[in-house]
């Protein structure tokens, strides 16, 4: 119950992150590290995601799979919203591999046997 909680939690958190404004953050100055930030938001997504799923088959494909639509689908949303923020494909690329490496370390800390 604490990992679904945490999950909705993560994940308001990444919306927020993903569309608010950024002039009116005042992070500026982090645009730099802007593929960072998309990279941490879906690996810790997906550690999440496999933690919540833990006991399901092909979790990992499940945490992958969700992370990747919900990183393309927060990528459209400020292309379509006029919130200060553009789409980028290299944010998506960033998001997809955050979800791999993240939910690869999970199973390999876990050394769980996952159905491929």
């Amino acid at each position: 119950m604490k990992a679904k909680f945490l999950l909705v939690l993560w994940t308001i958190i990444v919306t927020l992150g993903s569309l608010l404004p950024i002039q009116d953050s005042g992070i500026e100055g982090l645009m730099d590290y802007d593929k960072i930030a998309h990279f941490i938001f879906y690996f810790v997504m997906s550690i999440i995601i496999c933690i919540v799923l833990r006991n399901q088959p092909k979790a990992w494909l499940l945490a992958i799979l969700f992370c990747s639509a919900y990183g393309w689908s927060m990528e459209l949303l400020q292309g379509a919203m006029e919130l200060g923020r553009h789409f980028d494909y290299f944010d998506i690329i960033a998001n997809i591999i955050g979800a791999l490496i993240g939910t690869l370390i999970f199973y390999i800390l876990n050394q769980t046997t996952w159905e491929i």
